[in-house]
C-alpha cells in the first residue's frame, strides 16, 4: 500500500517568471499512475500544473527516492490554496520527513526523476561539492523553475539532502 507524505521544498533559486497559461490536471490523466496513487493524490486535493497544450504531461514522475529497489512517486502539486508543492508517495518506507514550504508562486516549476548517474554528472561541475555530500545509490527529485537552474532532493538518512542541479545557461 502506498504512503502519502508532502514534501515541501525550499528552492534554492528565484521565482519562475510566467511562461504561458497554465492548468492543472488530476492524477487519473495520466494512465500509466497506478490507483493507489491517484487514490492518495485525490485524498491530498493534489492538482498537478501543466502548461495549457503541451505535447507531454509533466510533474507526475516516479523514481526509486527513498532505496534502489523501491519504487515511489512525486507530483508537483497545487492545493485548494495555491500553494505549490512536492508530495511523495512512498510505495512501503517513508524515509524522509516534510520540509518547510516552496517560495511564492511555482507553477511553471517542473520535476524530473534524477538518476544517481545525473546526480554524480551535477555534482562533476561543482568543485569540492561532492566531497561533502552523500553518495547517490538511489533516485532524487530534481526541480526547476520555468526551465532555469535545478536543484535535486535526495533522500538520504532520514533527511532531504539539497543539492545543486542543472545550471542556469544549460536549458
Amino acid at each position: 500500500m502506498f504512503e502519502a507524505l508532502i514534501l515541501f521544498a525550499v528552492l534554492a533559486f528565484p521565482t519562475a517568471q510566467n511562461s504561458g497559461p497554465v492548468e492543472t490536471l488530476g492524477a487519473a490523466a495520466w494512465p500509466d499512475a497506478p490507483a493507489p496513487v491517484i487514490d492518495a493524490l485525490n485524498a491530498t486535493g493534489c492538482r498537478i500544473p501543466q502548461p495549457v497544450g503541451a505535447a507531454t504531461k509533466m510533474n507526475l514522475i516516479r523514481g526509486h527516492f527513498a532505496h534502489a529497489d523501491q519504487q515511489d512517486w512525486a507530483a508537483l502539486c497545487v492545493d485548494d490554496d495555491q500553494h505549490v508543492h512536492i508530495e511523495i508517495v512512498w510505495s512501503r518506507d517513508a524515509l524522509c520527513p516534510s520540509l518547510p514550504s516552496m517560495k511564492a508562486d511555482l507553477l511553471h516549476t517542473t520535476v524530473a526523476t534524477a538518476s544517481p548517474h545525473r546526480i554524480r554528472e551535477y555534482e562533476s561541475l561543482y568543485a569540492g561539492f561532492a566531497k561533502h555530500a552523500p553518495l547517490a545509490t538511489h533516485d532524487g527529485i530534481e526541480a526547476s523553475p520555468n526551465g532555469t537552474a535545478s536543484t535535486v532532493y535526495f533522500c538520504v538518512n532520514g533527511y532531504w539532502a539539497e543539492r545543486k542541479g542543472r545550471p542556469d545557461s544549460a536549458h
